[in-house]
């Protein structure tokens, strides 16, 4: 039986190979090796909410922050996974509550409402797979195929 790091040779089901293979430079509990580009990318996204929703969304921003940075270094991973999938949704909750008034005075503001709501998934997704405990569940979901 495969460990959740190594993939089984053939696929049991109908003798195939893996569609993905664990490359050989994947180290457990490396980084990924993108954070500084995708964080530069995302900066422009996080300055742009913290203006329009102000001090709300960045103090709850900056609670599980500090949270999982606290969950992380006690050692909990996997109560860190879940704490980082309700941060999400602590940020989408401030989010709509600060755009409610620019909604109700412009149905126009409704695409601005939802790209921010895309963003935020989109940096959740990000901090998931930051997470090793995720890595490690599912290995196949975190590597890209060459």
């Amino acid at each position: 039986m495969a460990t959740p790091h190594q993939l089984p040779e053939r696929d049991s089901r109908e003798g195939r190979r893996p569609l993905v293979r664990i490359p050989l430079w994947y180290k457990e509990g490396a980084p990924y090796r993108y954070n500084w580009r995708t964080a530069l990318g995302f900066l422009p996204g996080i300055v742009l909410i913290s203006v329009i929703c102000g001090k709300t969304f960045v103090a709850s921003a900056l609670v599980v922050l500090m949270a999982n940075l606290l969950l992380n270094s006690l050692g909990y991973e996997l109560i860190q996974l879940g704490l980082i999938v309700a941060s999400v949704f602590v940020c989408q909750a401030v989010n709509l509550y600060c755009m409610i008034p620019l909604i109700w005075h412009s149905v126009l503001n409704l695409p601005l409402f939802l790209m921010f709501h895309a963003f935020m998934v989109v940096v959740g997704l990000w901090a998931i797979i930051q997470n090793d405990e995720f890595r490690k569940q599912d290995p196949r979901v975190t590597l890209v195929r060459r």
